[in-house]
């Protein structure tokens, strides 16, 4: 898709979460609560969901935090990655009813103009993920939803 990158071209995110593991998850205190979830390392679902609620993060952070400590093989982190996609399965679903899509709430704060501008700015480069979500208020798994809601309603002109 236009705009994704791989962590190998974002360094600088890539240091800075490295930084943020160790720092919240030191590598002594994890790998012992580590040997309660010995099937994370296989990484089973299940097993991952537990100890991230343990530990208050996501499961995310736990295959990324037992990755980076060589207890999960790059393999297996690259394979939950690709199969968790964009989808969080980890998430209960929101309930219905909370008031429109995000790209609806977020055209109408933001306006056609500026969130185009942001995602044309970040689909040429010009910004980062992080960058960009944070001008438009939205994680960059709302994106594709923005780029097809601005498709699909014409601007007005004035």
């Amino acid at each position: 898709m236009v705009g994704e990158r791989s962590p190998e071209e974002q360094p600088l995110e890539v240091a800075a979460n490295v930084f943020a593991a160790a720092t919240l998850l030191p590598a002594a205190a994890f790998l012992n609560m580590a040997k309660s979830y010995q099937s994370a390392s296989r990484g089973e679902d299940s097993s991952l969901k537990a100890f991230a609620q343990r530990l208050k993060v996501s499961p995310e952070v736990i295959l990324r935090r037992l990755a980076t400590l060589g207890i999960v093989s790059n393999s297996i982190y690259r394979s939950k990655r690709q199969a968790w996609g964009e989808k969080l399965w980890y998430i209960s679903a929101p309930s219905k009813g909370g008031g429109p899509p995000v790209p609806i709430r977020t055209l109408a704060k933001d306006g056609r103009s500026y969130t185009r501008l942001v995602l044309d700015a970040y689909d040429q480069r010009l910004i980062n993920t992080s960058a960009a979500s944070d001008y438009l208020g939205v994680k960059a798994r709302h994106f594709p939803d923005l780029r097809r809601e601005l498709s699909q309603r014409p601007t007005l002109a004035a």
